[in-house]
């Protein structure tokens, strides 16, 4: 594993690190922190990640995985080092914020021999004293101040279906529908 980057996030008081490790590591040391919380979403229908476990296959680079512990102030370290070690020894007591669907997916992956186990997984650590408080950012600060609405939610996947070109169906999508109003 390495870790690169430090950053503290005043709204949560807490520390992210940036870090990756090869995909066989994360298959060791993240797999069993799936499902560890009650606020983690359910594994999803697989037929919903095949695309990703075929762009896996191909080595695509999958956007970070949130890892985060709840951890008091005074009782984290503050160096890169320092958060290294933390981490290695602490790693059981962490849990998956952000990422589970794609973690499940190389899972599913893990004894495909197509699969190269020395890509890395990049992951954000999270270390903040309070789960309201990572709860708030996986809510808030990752899915944006408005989320998605279900309308830009099938058009998003429909998109990649070219499921409107294909029928020749004329739409307009809501970014052209719904005027831009500021603030």
């Amino acid at each position: 594993m390495n870790v690169f980057d430090l950053e503290h996030d005043n709204v949560i008081s807490g520390i992210v690190v940036n870090g990756n490790m090869p995909y066989q590591e994360a298959l060791d040391v993240l797999i069993p922190l799936i499902n560890k919380t009650e606020f983690q979403r359910r594994l999803q229908d697989k037929r919903f990640y095949e695309k990703l476990e075929r762009d896996i296959e191909k080595g695509c680079v999958m956007p970070p995985i949130t890892v985060a512990f709840v951890i008091q102030q005074e009782d984290r370290p503050h160096d890169l080092d320092g958060i290294k070690n933390y981490i290695e020894r602490h790693i059981a007591e962490a849990f998956v914020l952000d990422g589970i669907q794609r973690l499940n997916t190389l899972h599913r992956l893990s004894d495909s021999p197509t699969l190269n186990r020395k890509k890395k997984l990049y992951i954000n650590f999270i270390f903040c004293d309070s789960s309201d408080k990572l709860l708030y950012r996986m809510i808030t600060l990752n899915n944006g101040q408005r989320p998605m609405t279900p309308r830009h939610q099938v058009e998003a996947m429909a998109a990649n279906l070219n499921i409107f070109d294909k029928y020749h169906i004329k739409y307009k999508t809501e970014k052209e529908h719904i005027p831009y109003k500021s603030t």
